[in-house]
């Protein structure tokens, strides 16, 4: 097991094993990188925007900025080519704190890897959150009981860099985040977050040994007061000494100068590292190296390498680069003898007084502020719809109220990236879009069954045990591939269906039925495994959906999708109506952009206590209230032992809501293949009535025929349970509702050889689960 571990997390970017890790944005990365956002939120992380590896938005490492965001506005903080971070520090449980362990050097992860391997400490390196970044690095995260953050020695001693403990007020890029200088994608290793080891501050400080000298986060120490720079002890200038005014320094024309600028973006300019030897792994420091303009004209050298951070200070900066005799034609000079200052550089214009605008003194050229910009220009009243908008735009750029010049700078992509400010959310500025009515084009409801399925709309089938709920899925799956009749007569338009099932098996129980309802099998799909960089696993309808409409695009004209068990699209509490209502939300999207009737399939409780048949949907009211159509099932045994069951209408918000069709369950066997048999659907007569007329004659005339209590607990305890483990006590209350025996429960509880186990503890609240033996096969929610 720890050989294999070791194996998995020491495998290098690049490999056979990571085919297509040198890449550049695209729509496919997108998608997986907004699945991947979904997934950290919905795990309870915060996950933010980066450009590179840095992150650019406002308080950025503030707690409460993302607090109380759900999944959709969070990933409307991303553009379209950000990369994603994880920040640190934050609180998970009560007293852990989330904290990454960067490991900058390849010899220490080797050597605590192996000794964690060796049972010789750094256990919590065999289990837990694994990154390998796309420079070849590793990120591990723990839980710990401080978000403290530290720069720890390399494997050669306290000098060495090896790497920092992220915490409070710090990020770690993740996976599928692209590294902006090698280009290869960040890549899990591991991702059992259900497995994070704990692991005291005590023990991390005496386990990475904190760096000697200056280390990294020292953001709120003070600085001494600048001096200006003295060539004097350089002999370079004559006996007379020469002062440099330290705050006119252009390091970037400097950098030019040696051709160690890659790119100018305006307020950062990304640079080669002069100190680049000394880095970790050699590199040329341009993913994490920039100078930085501000808005009056100074410039700040940043490279975020450990062994860089003294360079912050710019004696230091200024000694590495050559001492203060490089400064010459780079800073204005003042000569202490003549007491006065002249530049040594062309003099530049003065500041702007347009505020949108911002001065380049090397280049003595204003550049546009683009948020700035789009903020003035949205002040002046203009409307988004104008027509004239880009033209009106054109023109307010062009003509600062300052009357500055910046006909050299103001191009197109300016132009466009501004425009695109002021029609995107997220920036300053945005407010509600209200439309008219009269500007509303109506339109009737699309029908792939009159009144019974609506295209673009989400339904229920809801029913009782033994009722042939998937069998009536899968006769109208039948219906729709070949364009057959409803059980009104009228024909259905000929269309595909596609299908995920986390309860029965395609080969032995779903294809038969199909087969025996003569579908047209080669418009049917399933939703089979799901392949990404770790491997293959399980569809997750709660965060693979947004992958799945890309496949859906291949199939074409999908009329229906079946969902059995609706249950398994939410990840929380299914009797929590806030999450089932936010969980089928990119259900109610799919079926909207796909124009297919979606059908899910769920349970009634056992509670008959309840009059209006839709009160007895398992689960939150949230399923059937986001439902437009809710069909239910019911089965009545007469006198003569035959069964008689009904598909009703429970509600509507599109159509008629009641009436339904009576139809019996048949066992046939499969065409060609008479060793096969299974279930069957046929329809007979017209069903009148409300459904909750309907529901109470039933109840009404097998009032005289109850079933015996074990019989009855047997199948209450197999039908609850079916959809997964679940707490004592509120078994206990629906057992109540229902108004069965406790004890009759305990002992149907025995004879299913129901797993009891007790969850949390020692220091969680504790309590008891129950759950079937056997798990049902299949995807299954997170």
């Amino acid at each position: 097991m720890l050989n294999q571990h070791k194996r998995k997390v020491t495998s290098k970017s690049g490999s056979d094993d990571n085919p297509g890790a040198s890449t550049d944005p695209t729509a496919e990365w997108r998608k997986r990188r907004d699945q991947a956002i979904r997934q950290y939120h919905q795990l309870g992380l915060y996950p933010i925007p980066l450009s590179g590896k840095k992150p650019y938005q406002k308080q950025w490492q503030k707690l409460e900025k993302y607090q109380g965001l759900d999944t959709e506005a969070v990933l409307r903080l991303f553009s379209a080519e950000d990369n994603v971070g994880l920040l640190c520090g934050i609180p998970m449980v009560e007293g852990r704190f989330l904290r990454g362990i960067d490991y900058d050097d390849d010899a220490l992860w080797e050597t605590h890897l192996q000794k964690s391997n060796d049972d010789e400490g750094y256990e919590w390196l065999k289990g837990g959150p694994v990154v390998e970044t796309g420079s070849g690095k590793r990120h591990h995260y723990v839980l710990s009981d401080t978000p403290a953050k530290f720069v720890f020695a390399g494997a050669g001693g306290i000098a060495d860099h090896g790497g920092e403990i992220q915490g409070e007020g710090t990020q770690l890029v993740v996976p599928p985040s692209i590294h902006p200088v090698t280009r290869k994608e960040y890549r899990w290793l591991d991702e059992s977050w259900q497995d994070i080891h704990f692991v005291d501050h005590l023990t991390l400080a005496a386990s990475y040994p904190a760096k000697a000298g200056k280390q990294k986060f020292n953001g709120h120490s003070k600085k001494k007061e600048k001096q200006g720079f003295s060539s004097s002890d350089t002999a370079d200038f004559g006996n007379d000494s020469t002062f440099y005014d330290y705050s006119t320094i252009d390091f970037i024309a400097l950098f030019q100068s040696r051709g160690w600028v890659i790119e100018d973006k305006g307020e950062t300019v990304i640079v080669l590292c002069p100190n680049r030897e000394k880095h970790t792994d050699n590199s040329d420091g341009t993913s994490s190296t920039v100078i930085l303009c501000t808005p009056a004209g100074g410039q700040r050298f940043k490279c975020l390498h450990g062994h860089c951070d003294h360079l912050s200070d710019r004696d230091n900066l200024v000694d590495l680069l050559g001492g203060p005799s490089i400064l010459e034609g780079f800073a204005k000079k003042r000569n202490s003898s003549a007491g006065s200052q002249e530049s040594a550089s062309t003099e530049t214009k003065a500041p702007p007084t347009t505020p949108w605008l911002r001065l380049d003194p090397r280049s003595g050229l204003y550049h546009v502020r683009q948020i700035e910009a789009a903020n003035a220009f949205r002040r002046t009243g203009i409307q988004l719809d104008d027509p004239e908008l880009e033209q009106k735009l054109l023109g307010f750029l062009e003509s600062p109220s300052g009357g500055e010049d910046i006909s050299s700078t103001l191009n197109a992509r300016t132009l466009a990236d501004v425009l695109k400010l002021l029609r995107t959310q997220g920036s300053s500025g945005e407010k509600v879009r209200l439309r008219q009515a009269s500007d509303i084009p109506m339109a009737s409801i699309q029908w792939l069954w009159k009144d019974w399925l609506g295209q673009g709309k989400l339904h229920l089938l809801a029913g009782q045990p033994g009722t042939g709920k998937t069998t009536i899925a899968m006769q109208m799956a039948a219906i729709v591939s070949t364009g057959g009749n409803w059980p009104d007569g009228s024909q259905a338009k000929k269309g595909n269906v596609l299908i995920w099932s986390g309860e029965d098996d395609p080969k032995d129980t779903l294809v038969p039925r199909l087969a025996l309802a003569g579908a047209d099998l080669q418009r049917i799909n399933f939703i089979d495994n799901v392949f990404d960089e770790q491997g293959t696993r399980g569809f997750d309808p709660t965060k693979d959906l947004r992958m799945l409409a890309t496949e859906l695009e291949k199939i074409g004209s999908l009329s229906l999708l079946i969902a059995d068990p609706i249950v398994s699209a939410v990840s929380g509490d299914s009797h929590r109506n806030t999450e089932v209502r936010r969980a089928l939300q990119p259900l109610v999207d799919l079926a909207e952009a796909q124009n297919c009737a979606v059908l899910g399939i769920t349970h009634f409780s056992k509670s008959n206590q309840v009059r209006d048949p839709l009160d007895r949907v398992t689960g939150s009211v949230g399923f059937a209230a986001v439902a437009r159509i809710v069909l239910g099932t019911i089965k009545q045994t007469n006198v003569d032992s035959e069964d008689k069951r009904s598909l009703i209408r429970l509600k509507s918000n599109i159509g008629a809501d009641s009436d339904g069709y009576a139809y019996t369950l048949e066992q046939e066997q499969v065409p060609g293949h008479e060793e096969i048999s299974n279930s069957k659907i046929q329809w007979g007569e017209a069903v009148y009535g409300s459904a909750q007329q309907i529901f109470e004659d039933v109840e009404a005339q097998q009032s005289d025929s109850r079933r015996q209590p074990r019989d009855e607990a047997l199948e209450f305890l197999r039908d609850l349970l079916s959809e997964g483990a679940k707490a004592v006590k509120p078994i206990k209350e629906e057992v109540k509702a229902a108004g069965l025996a406790w004890p009759t429960i305990r002992r149907a509880a025995d004879e299913l050889k129901v797993i009891k186990r007790k969850v949390g503890g020692p220091k969680e609240k504790s309590y008891w689960e129950w759950s079937l033996p056997e798990e049902p096969t299949g995807f299954s929610a997170l």
